[in-house]
């Protein structure tokens, strides 16, 4: 079952046509395989963009709405980009299954040339830190 921590901003940024609120790191207990995803709105619409598969490209889906509600998502950008001014976030942030916690994440995209880079930091039961870094650069 995939587990998940929402990193939400100080303070709205504007990217295009939406405003970032969020980012969300996801991982799988099972083999600890980490997705992420640019949590976005429009208006009174909620938008999730994230990579197609590890180092794809970013596709933007709509997925809900504050006053209103989805079946299914539906694509709207294939591929999205944006550009994101690098964002961090540091503490013990979420504990993963295998006993690590997620200490630190930085995002940064751009549309120009169409990249992203999601860096985390992993902190290990011995207090030794890895990273593991989910990117795409064209």
């Amino acid at each position: 079952m995939p587990r998940s921590v929402w990193l939400r901003l100080e303070h709205a940024v504007r990217v295009g046509e939406y405003e970032l609120d969020a980012v969300t790191i996801e991982w799988s207990e099972v083999d600890v395989e980490f997705d992420f995803r640019f949590e976005l709105g429009s208006g009174l619409s909620i938008y999730w963009a994230l990579p197609i598969a590890p180092g794809g490209r970013l596709r933007c889906f709509h997925v809900d709405g504050a006053a209103y509600e989805l079946e299914e998502p539906i694509l709207v950008a294939d591929p999205w980009s944006g550009d994101v001014a690098r964002l961090e976030w540091r503490g013990e942030l979420a504990e993963l299954g295998d006993g690590r916690t997620l200490v630190s994440v930085a995002v940064e995209a751009s549309a120009v040339p169409p990249s992203y880079r999601c860096e985390l930091g992993l902190r290990a039961p011995d207090g030794t830190i890895s990273s593991r870094t989910l990117a795409r650069s064209d």
